[in-house]
Order: structure tokens, then C-alpha cells, then sequence
């Protein structure tokens, strides 16, 4: 069981890590969803806080017409 390997290893945990990884790889291939209401114009805007990941490296791929875009966030403190 999980707890058990957890015991047997005792990681080391803080608050400001995950404690099962810190590598993430996001593929999002998926239609984007359009948002429409009746005498409105509407846009997607693509929203960054650049202060602050989650990870401590993140790799972000969102596929486009013809190929994938990709972004590489990472830990300012780490690397």
C-alpha cells in the first residue's frame, strides 16, 4: 500500500512542494470552448501569473491548426 511506501522512504515534505511530483507535462488537444451571448463580442485571453507555478518545472503544450505550441515554466528560486 501507498502509506506503507511513504513510511519506507520518508520523504522530506513542505508546504511549498508537491509531494508526489514536481515535473508536469500538460497536452491540452482538446476544442476550445467559445463563449457567446446575444450583443456581446467575446475573446479568449490567455492569463499568466508569472510569480508564482505550481511546479518546478511545467511543461505546457496546447495543439494549433497544423502543429503543437508549447511553453516551459520553471521555479525562478530553483533554476
Amino acid at each position: 500500500p501507498f502509506e506503507r511506501v511513504v513510511e519506507a522512504v520518508n520523504p522530506v515534505r513542505a508546504a511549498g512542494r508537491h509531494p508526489l511530483f514536481q515535473v508536469m507535462l500538460s497536452l491540452q488537444n482538446n476544442a476550445v470552448a467559445q463563449a457567446s451571448f446575444p450583443g456581446l463580442d467575446t475573446e479568449l485571453l490567455d492569463v499568466l501569473d508569472d510569480d508564482r507555478i505550481d511546479f518546478d518545472l511545467l511543461f505546457d503544450f496546447h495543439e494549433r491548426a497544423g502543429g503543437l505550441e508549447g511553453r516551459l515554466l520553471f521555479a525562478r528560486d530553483l533554476f
